[in-house]
């Protein structure tokens, strides 16, 4: 019988741990990654665990899998290696001495659960989204914590019995032989101090908490394993506390660490405020998604490839908060939906790519979404159903949030997507890429269905495809002050072009003197902003008549003064008063639009900024302003202006009659004219859909 060679068992195994790594953490996945990792580690495990006990380490792996994915697995196996590894130390000394653990430290069920409890207790919570989005960072925390706190104490307890020289009982300081419950040596602490700093570092890696949540968790497993010599000395199986055994105290022992390290991170973490110029996590989380909540609240966030994400607070200019973690290139941040950030992240070591999901309330990444390539831009949807991600091939990818199954990969381009774009009714995805094309693709053709598709003929996808740019197209704006079908892209060439979805067609090309990164529109005047590779921001006006877009007159103004270096991204914020300006050399400027001045800089420590987004309450505003002030009442795709409520809400004395009237007949006219150009754009869809049906159904047909 022929063995196959080992290069292909090899091969095979190598497969299957990237198909392992990057699965999404689902009870599927748990399931068949614990069973192929415990065949693989089936030696190990056997020399630490009882059969019985391999079992109930099986039912954590999994679960510890689903709630905290690859990387809260590894921390469990980090555990388990040095926790057995420990154990054998001197055994046959312990042996001797009557202080070894039972069946030669191969631990059973109840050392399992006991060991486990709390971790298990965050897992379950974390599966369950008890307490939202903002708590879920809380379990993860607790859960490292409470592992921390058992890896120190078993190391502690296991070094102490073969090495320590002298053992105090921890309530009254006597010497003590070796083993005895409630006793401490300097060598035991010292080996249980250095392997919960080794299991946070592990943590911290992984990305499973931030560095200061490392040394809390440090902090709080020496707390917890000091009261735990307290109990065991005062407490554990003496008369009347019988029932309180080695695994009971176990579960006292790291539910205090886990609790403790929770509560410390909320007094100490969130309040620490900005000083000597370092931004640091300043509000409660409470606080900050309240604010969050409120509709006049805005915050803008930046990226970088060199460092962290920071928010700033849009009125105040004050630096909020940071996420670390992740090194996002161009187009490579975006708010999903009302509780999460989403960010590119591409491995400086390794040059792999991945998708940062973090929280508000929480400067480490939630999630790790795991992609089928390298990406950069990203765009979502507004209730953060579904995550939209370019890839270096010319590929894009659907994500399914929070989850992170990628439900489709749609090959639409020949090179690198570039940026990513949204329709403002939400039913277009509209994409360009380094080779200069835009393409329109409706975004039930995305989410319709599951698996990593890739089509034969993926223009029966496509609604429109633009041979748009000589050059890299570098970002598509559609929204407000624009009609629902139509769209602004600008590039590398120095060109903004805008462009009829309904007519399939280019309306106006606009040509500057240099390239241009990005388009921010106002919502309050026919007016947009182009960010220069110059340095500069440019301010064009159009005007629109009624039934058409008529581009007369264009006329460009350059603001002064510039950037040092190059302007990546210009959003507009306080229902377009002001504009934020990003540029590649690390400086954030805010704008007065009307004056055309700078009247604020933002603190910005980083060496180069790779995007800039702002955030309005649930809205989110991503080179134009999508504040729920200014989108009015919205019916499908139209948009009809102010409502009368928001009218009588601002100060009557800044409008005069005349200027309403004037207002509520132009938004009359853009009404008639977006009302007829939806229309038109869901007849156009409606023809894909049906095309769709009538292939699907011929298919059906044929033998």
């Amino acid at each position: 019988m022929n063995r196959p060679p080992a290069t292909s068992v090899q091969s095979a195994v190598s497969q299957a741990i990237i198909l392992i790594r990057t699965s999404p953490p689902t009870w599927q996945s748990a399931v068949l990654s614990n069973v192929f990792i415990f065949l693989l580690g089936s030696p190990i495990l056997v020399s630490g665990l009882s059969a019985s006990g391999i079992g109930a380490a099986f039912l954590l792996g999994t679960l510890t899998w689903r709630a905290f994915g690859s990387s809260g697995f590894l921390l469990v196996a980090t555990y388990f290696v040095i926790g057995t590894a420990v154990t054998k130390v001197r055994m046959k000394q312990k042996e001797a001495e009557g202080v070894a653990e039972k069946r030669k430290g191969r631990r059973g069920p109840g050392s399992v659960i006991g060991s486990s409890a709390a971790g298990c207790v965050c897992a379950f919570l974390t599966i369950l989204g008890a307490g939202g989005s903002g708590y879920s960072q809380l379990w993860q925390l607790g859960f490292v914590a409470s592992f921390c706190t058992k890896l120190s104490d078993t190391v502690s307890s296991e070094m102490g019995k073969a090495y320590g020289k002298t053992t105090y009982l921890v309530t009254t300081l006597k010497v003590v032989p070796r083993g005895t419950e409630g006793a401490m040596s300097v060598e035991g602490t010292f080996s249980g101090l250095l392997a919960s700093i080794v299991l946070a570092f592990v943590g911290c890696t992984m990305g499973e908490i931030s560095a200061p949540e490392a040394m809390i968790c440090v902090i709080a497993s020496q707390i917890a394993n000091l009261g735990e010599s307290i109990i065991g000395a005062a407490l554990q199986e003496k008369e009347g506390f019988r029932w309180l055994n080695n695994d009971a105290v176990n579960v006292i022992n790291i539910s205090m660490g886990s609790i403790l390290a929770v509560l410390m991170q909320q007094v100490l973490l969130q309040n620490w405020r900005t000083t000597g110029g370092k931004s640091r996590l300043s509000i409660s989380s409470g606080a900050y998604l309240k604010n969050m909540s409120s509709s006049s609240h805005e915050i803008v966030l930046t990226s970088s490839p060199d460092g962290p994400i920071i928010a700033y607070d849009a009125s105040s200019g004050t630096a909020l908060a940071q996420f670390t973690g992740s090194r996002s290139p161009r187009r490579g941040l975006t708010i999903v939906g009302r509780p999460y950030i989403a960010a590119s992240h591409v491995s400086p070591t390794t040059g792999s790519g991945s998708i940062h999901l973090y929280n508000w309330c929480s400067s480490s990444a939630l999630h790790n979404l795991q992609v089928p390539e390298p990406v950069a831009p990203l765009a979502a949807m507004s209730d953060g159903a579904y995550l939209f991600a370019g890839g270096l091939s010319g590929s894009v990818h659907t994500l399914s949030i929070p989850s992170g199954d990628v439900l489709k990969s749609l090959a639409v381009h020949n090179k690198p997507v570039s940026c990513l774009g949204i329709s403002d009714d939400e039913s277009l995805l509209i994409s360009g890429s380094d080779d200069g094309t835009i393409v329109v693709v409706p975004i039930f053709q995305l989410v319709a269905a599951s698996g990593y598709v890739l089509y034969d003929n993926v223009e029966d996808l496509v609604l429109h495809r633009f041979s748009a740019h000589s050059d890299s197209v570098t970002a598509v704006v559609s929204g407000v002050g624009l009609h629902t079908s139509q769209v602004i892209s600008c590039s590398l060439d120095g060109t903004c072009k805008f462009w009829s979805l309904l007519r399939a067609a280019l309306l106006r090309t606009v040509v500057f003197p240099c390239a241009i990164f990005g388009i921010a529109l106002n919502p309050r005047e026919p007016e947009f902003y182009a960010a220069g590779s110059d340095g500069s921001v440019y301010k064009g006006l159009w005007r629109s008549g009624r039934r058409q877009l008529v581009m007369q007159g264009m006329d460009l103004i350059t603001w002064s003064p510039k950037h040092d270096g190059g302007v990546v991204s210009v959003v507009m914020v306080n229902e377009g008063r002001n504009l934020l300006s990003a540029s590649e050399d690390g400086s954030v400027w805010v704008w007065q639009v009307d004056a055309g001045q700078v009247v604020m800089v933002l603190a910005n420590e980083m060496g180069s900024i790779s995007d800039l987004v702002a955030a309005t309450g649930t809205n989110y505003s991503k080179g134009h302003d999508f504040s729920a002030s200014n989108r009015g009442y919205r019916n499908g795709s139209c948009e009809f202006g102010l409502t009368g409520k928001e009218l009588t809400s601002m100060p009557i004395k800044m409008l005069k009659m005349d200027e309403m009237l004037k207002v509520a007949a132009r938004d009359r006219s853009r009404a008639i004219d977006m009302l007829e150009s939806a229309i038109g754009m869901y007849e156009r869809l409606l023809e894909l859909i049906l095309k769709e049906a009538k292939k699907s159904s011929s298919n059906n047909k044929q033998p």
